[in-house]
C-alpha cells in the first residue's frame, strides 16, 4: 500500500494578509504549516540564514511569466550570509515534505464507528478519512482497529500519520516504530512507518536521527520518492549539500513532475548559495504545479537575492504586497545592498493599513549593522 501521508499542493496565498496574526519572534522565523493535500507539508524556515501553464521566456527574462520585465537581464550574484540571524522575516524559504501537515485546523470529534462494521470497512473509512486530511476522525477509526488488535502494523501507521497531521509528535513517532518493528518482511510498509517516523523527528528538530530512520526507509523501499524527498532534507539541515543532491535526484528520478521535490531542491541549491540552480528548479516546480505557494515565495526569494527586486515583486496582491516588500528588503541586507533595503523596509511600512513590526525590526537591524561597519577599523 502506498504511504497516504504525502499531499498535494492546495491553493493558499504565498504570505499571510497583513491584518493576520504574524507567526514569527524576534530573532528568527516561526515554522508555519501550509496543508496540502493526501498528506504534504510546506513549512517556512529560518536555518535559511544558517545552513501554470507553459512558461514563457524571452531572450532577456529566464524566469516563469509572473515575474518578467521587460530589459531586465537575469543577473548573477552572492550575498552575504555572514551572522545576520536576527532580522524578521515573513513567509520566506518554503520546504515541502513528503510528511503531514500540522497546523490544519480539525473538525469536532467524530461520532464513534458504527457497531457491526468489519475492520475493513473501518480501515477503508480510516484509509479515506486521512487522505482527505480530516485527521481525527482517521485517529478515531485506526484507534477503533487497535481496540481489538492493538498490534495491528498498517493500523498503528496509520494512526502514526493521523497523529502527525495533528501535531501529536511523540505519539506519531511512538506508533511509528512500533509499526515499523512489527512490519515483519512487508518491506513498503515498513518503509512507510519508518518514513512517517522521520517526519516527526525532522518536525521537532532531530534531523540526525530522522536521517538514520529516512536510510533504513529507502533501503526497504528504494522506489519510495517521498522518503527520498525527506531524506534530502534531512541531511540540508547539517549542510551535506552533496548527500542531499542524491537524494533529490533520486526522488525525481522516481517522480520527475513533483512540485514538492524540485521545490525542495531548488531550496537545497538556494541554501547553499547556488541562485542559478535554484531559480531553474523553482520555476520547473512552478511548471508541475502552479499553485505551489512555496516554489512562489522561493522563486521570488532568489530573484531577490539576484537584485532583480521588481521581478521579484511582480504580481504581488497588494494584501501581499508588505510582506512581499519586507522579503525583498531582507535579500537586499543579506547581499550588502544596505541602501536598497531601507527603501523597501520603508515601502513595506507604507503599503500596511496598519503598523508593520517586521520591517520596523529589520530596519533597527539594519542600522545596527551600519553603525557598527561605520565603527569597525578599515582596512588599508
Amino acid at each position: 500500500m502506498q504511504s497516504t501521508c504525502q499531499l498535494p499542493v492546495a491553493k493558499r496565498r504565498m504570505v499571510p494578509s497583513p491584518r493576520a496574526p504574524r507567526r514569527h519572534t524576534r530573532g528568527r522565523v516561526t515554522p508555519v504549516g501550509i496543508p496540502l493535500s493526501p498528506v504534504v507539508l510546506v513549512i517556512s524556515i529560518s536555518r535559511i540564514l544558517t545552513n501554470a501553464g507553459i512558461m514563457g521566456v524571452t531572450h532577456r527574462c529566464r524566469f516563469h511569466p509572473r515575474f518578467c520585465r521587460p530589459g531586465i537581464p537575469a543577473m548573477a550574484g552572492t550575498w552575504p550570509l555572514g551572522r545576520l540571524r536576527t532580522v524578521a522575516l515573513i513567509g520566506l524559504a518554503s520546504f515541502v515534505l513528503s510528511g503531514c501537515a500540522t497546523g490544519m485546523h480539525q473538525p469536532a470529534p467524530a461520532p464513534k464507528v458504527a457497531v457491526g462494521q468489519s475492520v475493513e470497512q473501518v480501515r477503508g473509512q480510516a484509509a479515506s478519512a486521512l487522505a482527505t486530511r480530516r485527521a481525527a476522525r482517521a485517529k478515531q477509526l485506526y484507534e477503533s482497529i487497535l481496540a481489538s488488535a492493538p498490534d495491528e502494523p498498517e493500523a498503528l501507521t496509520g494512526l502514526g500519520e493521523a497523529e502527525v497531521l495533528l501535531g501529536e509528535f511523540g505519539a506519531a513517532l511512538d506508533h511509528s516504530r512500533k509499526a515499523a518493528e512489527l512490519a515483519g518482511e512487508r518491506a513498503e510498509l515498513k518503509a512507510r512507518a519508518l518514513h512517517n517516523s522521520a517526519i516527526a523527528l525532522l518536525l521537532t528538530d532531530r534531523a540526525e536521527e530522522a536521517e538514520t530512520a529516512l536510510e533504513a526507509a529507502v533501503e526497504n523501499d528504494p522506489r519510495s520518492w517521498r522518503a527520498w524527498n525527506a531524506l534530502g532534507r534531512a541531511r540540508d539541515a547539517h549542510r551535506d549539500w552533496e548527500p542531499a543532491r542524491a537524494a533529490y535526484e533520486r526522488a525525481l528520478a522516481l517522480a520527475p513532475a513533483e512540485g514538492a521535490v524540485l521545490n525542495n531542491f531548488g531550496l537545497s541549491k538556494l541554501s547553499a548559495g547556488d541562485l542559478d540552480g535554484a531559480a531553474a528548479l523553482f520555476v520547473r516546480a512552478l511548471e508541475a504545479s502552479p499553485d505551489l505557494a512555496a516554489a512562489e515565495t522561493n522563486l521570488r526569494l532568489t530573484l531577490a537575492l539576484r537584485g532583480q527586486y521588481d521581478e521579484a515583486l511582480a504580481g504581488v496582491a497588494a494584501a501581499s504586497m508588505p510582506d512581499a516588500l519586507n522579503n525583498a528588503g531582507y535579500a537586499a541586507l543579506l547581499r550588502g545592498d544596505y541602501p536598497k533595503a531601507r527603501v523597501l523596509f520603508l515601502k513595506a511600512i507604507d503599503a500596511s493599513p496598519s503598523f508593520y513590526e517586521p520591517s520596523w525590526s529589520n530596519l533597527r537591524f539594519l542600522s545596527s549593522v551600519e553603525q557598527r561597519q561605520a565603527l569597525a577599523p578599515r582596512t588599508p
